[in-house]
């Protein structure tokens, strides 16, 4: 797939469609599609799922035997963040990836959710560049995506990456791309806190 950065987006007939079709989705007046992206494959998920929940089981044996005060609350510990990573993939699964138009982001099950609402985070860390993008709808998280693909993958996720940056006029999300739209001079390498994805 080719990168044309600088090229004006118009809208994708074939992706109109098929919201109709699949979704019962009519684009609204002034509204174009510009491309769709998978963030997150079913497969990758059901098997992250699989693991996250083989885990849990684990923890929940190895805790009720347990006594001390200590381990048990290690342990509790452990149990919640892996609650929270299977809520997580769970709706990365009911999501798997977007439609990206001029006015909303639409999942691939049909939900859509205006930009103006849409606010953005990454993976943080001081010592290497963020691995993955999180999008929500204000507070509430709606799925997130990688941002270390195979190469193969990479024209479609700098697309994605490009698409949103049309829409939004947000340079951040370039800096997350590849090398072929990576800014002169990148602002960000990773966002800890969340940013709304429109700016003023």
């Amino acid at each position: 797939m080719n990168i044309v950065k600088n090229a004006d987006f118009s809208n994708d007939e074939i992706l109109e469609k098929e919201l109709l079709e699949k979704f019962n989705i009519k684009l609204e007046k002034n509204e174009i599609v510009l491309t769709k992206y998978t963030c997150n494959p079913k497969a990758d998920c059901k098997f992250r799922l699989v693991y996250m929940l083989a885990i849990l089981f684990f923890m929940v044996f190895l805790v009720s035997g347990w006594s001390g005060k200590f381990f048990l609350i290690i342990g509790v510990i452990i149990i919640f963040f892996n609650l929270y990573g299977i809520f997580i993939e769970y709706k990365n699964l009911k999501y798997e990836g977007f439609y990206v138009t001029n006015k909303r982001l639409i999942t691939f099950n049909g939900s859509s959710f205006l930009l103006e609402n849409i606010y953005i985070n990454t993976s943080s860390t001081r010592l290497r560049s963020a691995n993955e993008m999180n999008f929500y709808n204000k507070r509430s998280y709606i799925q997130m995506t990688h941002l270390w693909v195979k190469e193969s993958k990479q024209d479609d996720l700098d697309n994605f990456l490009l698409s949103l940056y049309k829409v939004s006029n947000n340079d951040k999300v370039l800096c997350f791309g590849s090398e072929k739209i990576l800014p002169q001079n990148p602002s960000v390498y990773y966002l800890w806190r969340k940013i709304k994805l429109m700016t003023e």
